[in-house]
């Protein structure tokens, strides 16, 4: 998620399959860490904010999450249902 921010999620899929990339160096792990704290806290912050607002849609806020990781996980570009199958009718 750290890549995908960094690059504006437009960062090309050379390989579906890969492995999960988990970070090496001492600052990777720390910048992870903070980053993984900063959205726990916010969604926390605005899940209160909602509750105290409007609790009659905080029901819908799981389903909002998760239609927007797919939205996301759709427009990566090399996504393997979205490639043409030109090849396989040669």
């Amino acid at each position: 998620m750290v890549k995908g921010i960094k690059s504006g999620f437009k960062k090309k899929v050379k390989n579906a399959n890969a492995a999960v990339p988990s970070p090496k160096t001492l600052e990777q792990r720390i910048e992870l860490q903070i980053v993984v704290f900063i959205a726990y806290a916010g969604t926390a912050v605005f899940t209160g904010w909602m509750e105290f607002h409007s609790p009659k849609f905080l029901p819908f806020l799981p389903l909002i999450l998760i239609i927007g990781v797919l939205l996301i996980v759709i427009k990566q570009p090399g996504h393997p249902h979205l490639q043409s199958n030109e090849t396989d009718e040669e």
